[in-house]
């Protein structure tokens, strides 16, 4: 049976980056794998995109990026309460059965951004998604000394958090005052 458990928490410890050997994931000790860096900057790319072309100057194709925008931020918080999720269940991840509930909310909080964008309106959905990323990120911040995750990830989380915080409020913000960029 160990040898079974072995064969699946070595493959996740080498991509997560928490092996010693994992292929193309050495790290010096206190630094964030290259591959996460440059995941993490690609993951910004679409949103920027749909953001920019949310903010538009041609209403229906601003419209549908809008709706693309929330789609993309709801599937991004619930990944991030995915992040916490697997960091509750490392050891010493401080196992709690409130850490755990609290990775589960940003998943909560995306589906209801897309509920709200169906039946209410895509901004009070970025309204929605806004609030959860900023209350995912205090509750990161919260948990950080009790169940420290590699500081630089921290900080690689939280400032890719601040980006997605920034570029919703900037969209929520322009479309609320009918401000078009025109690119």
């Amino acid at each position: 049976m160990p040898e079974k458990i072995n064969a699946i928490c070595l493959p996740v410890a080498q991509v997560s980056g928490l092996h010693e050997r994992g292929v193309g994931l050495q790290r010096r000790e206190g630094s964030v794998p290259t591959i996460v860096s440059l995941l993490s900057l690609l993951g910004l790319v679409p949103l920027l995109v749909l953001a920019f072309g949310a903010v538009g100057a041609v209403p229906f194709v601003a419209d549908r990026m809008l709706v693309a925008l929330v789609d993309y931020a709801a599937v991004m918080l619930a990944f991030a309460g995915g992040l916490q999720w697997g960091v509750g269940l490392l050891s010493g991840g401080g196992r709690s059965s409130l850490r755990l509930t609290a990775a589960v909310l940003p998943v909560a909080t995306g589906w209801i951004a897309l509920v709200v964008a169906q039946f209410v309106s895509a901004s009070s959905a970025l309204g929605v998604l806004i609030t959860g990323s900023l209350a995912t990120l205090l509750t990161e911040y919260q948990a950080a000394p009790r169940a420290p995750a590699l500081p630089p990830a921290v900080w690689l989380r939280w400032g890719f958090s601040g980006v997605v915080v920034a570029m919703l409020a900037l969209v929520l913000l322009l479309r609320s005052v009918d401000h078009a960029l025109i690119f």
